[in-house]
């Protein structure tokens, strides 16, 4: 883990005169990273966060696709726990996934939706993913699956029990009709989104104010 980590964390990874030979060694040590959390997630996460997280934050910011799609899927995975979400937030996890999501590659921002809806169960993660809350909202809408489905995912854990960001969303216009939409019939919106969109809809009406609102939406 301490070589892939100062592998796709050094501007020249090796002595190399050839840049797409040392691309190719940054994606494949990305890609190793992110298979080796997946498998022993918990130990091989406690040694990344050991050795810091701000090497595969910076990660996000790499010119690599490939280092980009895994950098997220590394994030991810190693954001199973309260103690590693928190670190990951104070390290600008949250606003390095946020950029990933600007991007235009879907695969890119479905692996940066689903980290961030990781991060999100901590409070202190809540209340920095509330701030993209707009563009969160309109990545609900995307065409493509994957990105609709961890986009509304993370909504709703973002949601769950933080007051703040319910008044977020009410004050987003088209926010709360948004979500309504996704828990249309299962045969015109997908069960998993579905089923996320229902999750933030019962923490959205956890206050009476946000109960008026819900009873006036149609889907």
């Amino acid at each position: 883990i301490q070589v892939l980590l100062r592998l796709v964390s050094s501007s020249v990874p090796a002595n190399l005169l050839d840049s797409d030979q040392m691309n190719e060694i940054q994606a494949n040590a990305a890609e190793a990273l992110a298979n080796l959390t997946s498998t022993y997630g918990e130990e091989n996460a406690a040694q990344l966060h050991s050795l810091g997280v701000a090497p595969l934050v910076l990660m996000c910011g790499s010119g690599n696709l490939q280092v980009r799609r895994h950098a997220a899927l590394v994030l991810g995975n190693v954001s199973q726990s309260d103690e590693h979400r928190a670190a990951i937030g104070l390290r600008g996890g949250v606003e390095a996934l946020v950029y990933l999501c600007e991007k235009e590659d879907d695969v890119t921002r479905a692996n940066a939706l689903w980290a961030l809806g990781n991060l999100a169960w901590h409070p202190m993660n809540q209340d920095r993913v509330g701030r993209f809350f707009s563009q969160l909202v309109a990545l609900c809408e995307s065409v493509w699956l994957p990105v609709r489905t961890n986009a509304m995912v993370c909504l709703a854990n973002a949601l769950f029990y933080n007051d703040k960001n319910r008044r977020r969303v009410e004050n987003l216009k088209g926010g709360v009709a948004t979500i309504v939409r996704q828990c249309a019939t299962a045969r015109d919106v997908p069960q998993p989104v579905q089923e996320a969109a229902l999750r933030a809809l019962v923490s959205l009406s956890y206050t009476d104010r946000m109960v008026l609102v819900l009873g006036r939406e149609e889907p």
